[in-house]
């Protein structure tokens, strides 16, 4: 069984790419998933099954995350990628190590350029009439920072791979090269699939449901420059916006 754990942060864009993860099998061509659960997902390709699950190790969201280890054992699924979010990677594998059925999983890190992430994050705050700090706050972006350094520190390995959201969005050769380093098979299928989970995009919604290469995740940051809580995050984080800057070079 291939074991991938996606980690990420909200606004990272994780949740669109292990979506896409899922549907690099070999036959799959279009957006292919049925609907477990809120919280799960799978896909079937030549008699073999594939399992997404979002945060299953935060049991406390619903009941029956506690019998997902069950589920998986009873199935015998080819392959499974689950998603754990806002954690410092360190914690992410521990949580993974805790589960001997699922240890050790391939990781896989989702980072998205400093600007854009606190862009979309202020956002959706807007959208949702939150308050901003419910979304970014210090400890959200030391938790970034965690993150963005991990990568810069340590790179990939046989055992880790770091996915670049801004450049997977945009660079069909560099998705191309994450399936190789993954082991899966390139399709691109799922690609123009707007994730669902948080509501969609910060900005558009769900208006490119099918169609998410028109949105412009790249150039966020620009719609925000004038932002009073974006200008003084960016101000405070310079140090962080120059590890994004020479991450997305």
């Amino acid at each position: 069984m291939k074991k991938f754990l996606v980690a990420g942060l909200y606004r990272t864009g994780h949740h669109a790419i292990s979506v896409w993860m899922l549907h690099q099998f070999p036959g799959v061509r279009g957006f292919s998933i049925n609907t477990v659960s809120p919280w799960m997902f799978a896909l079937e390709e030549n008699n073999n099954l594939h399992i997404l699950a979002n945060s299953p190790f935060k049991e406390n969201e619903h009941q029956d995350k506690k019998k997902f280890a069950e589920l998986v054992e009873k199935v015998k699924p080819e392959t499974v990628i689950l998603t754990h979010e806002q954690e410092r990677l360190g914690i992410t594998v521990f949580e993974a190590a805790k589960r001997e059925w699922f240890w050790p999983p391939h990781m896989v890190v989702v980072i998205r350029e400093f600007r854009n992430w606190v862009a979309s994050c202020i956002r959706m705050t807007e959208r949702d009439n939150k308050p901003v700090e419910s979304e970014i706050n210090e400890k959200i972006i030391s938790l970034y920072e965690n993150h963005i350094t991990s990568f810069l520190e340590n790179g990939d390995s046989d055992s880790v791979t770091f996915i670049l959201f801004d450049k997977w969005a945009t660079d069909p050769e560099y998705r191309k090269q994450t399936c190789e380093k993954l082991g899966l098979t390139f399709t691109d299928a799922a690609k123009e699939q707007l994730s669902i989970f948080g509501g969609g995009s910060s900005f558009d919604n769900m208006n490119f449901l099918k169609e998410a290469s028109k949105m412009d995740v790249t150039n966020r940051y620009k719609t925000m420059e004038d932002n009073p809580f974006y200008k003084a995050i960016i101000h405070k984080h310079e140090a962080i916006s120059l590890m994004s800057k020479e991450t997305f070079a």
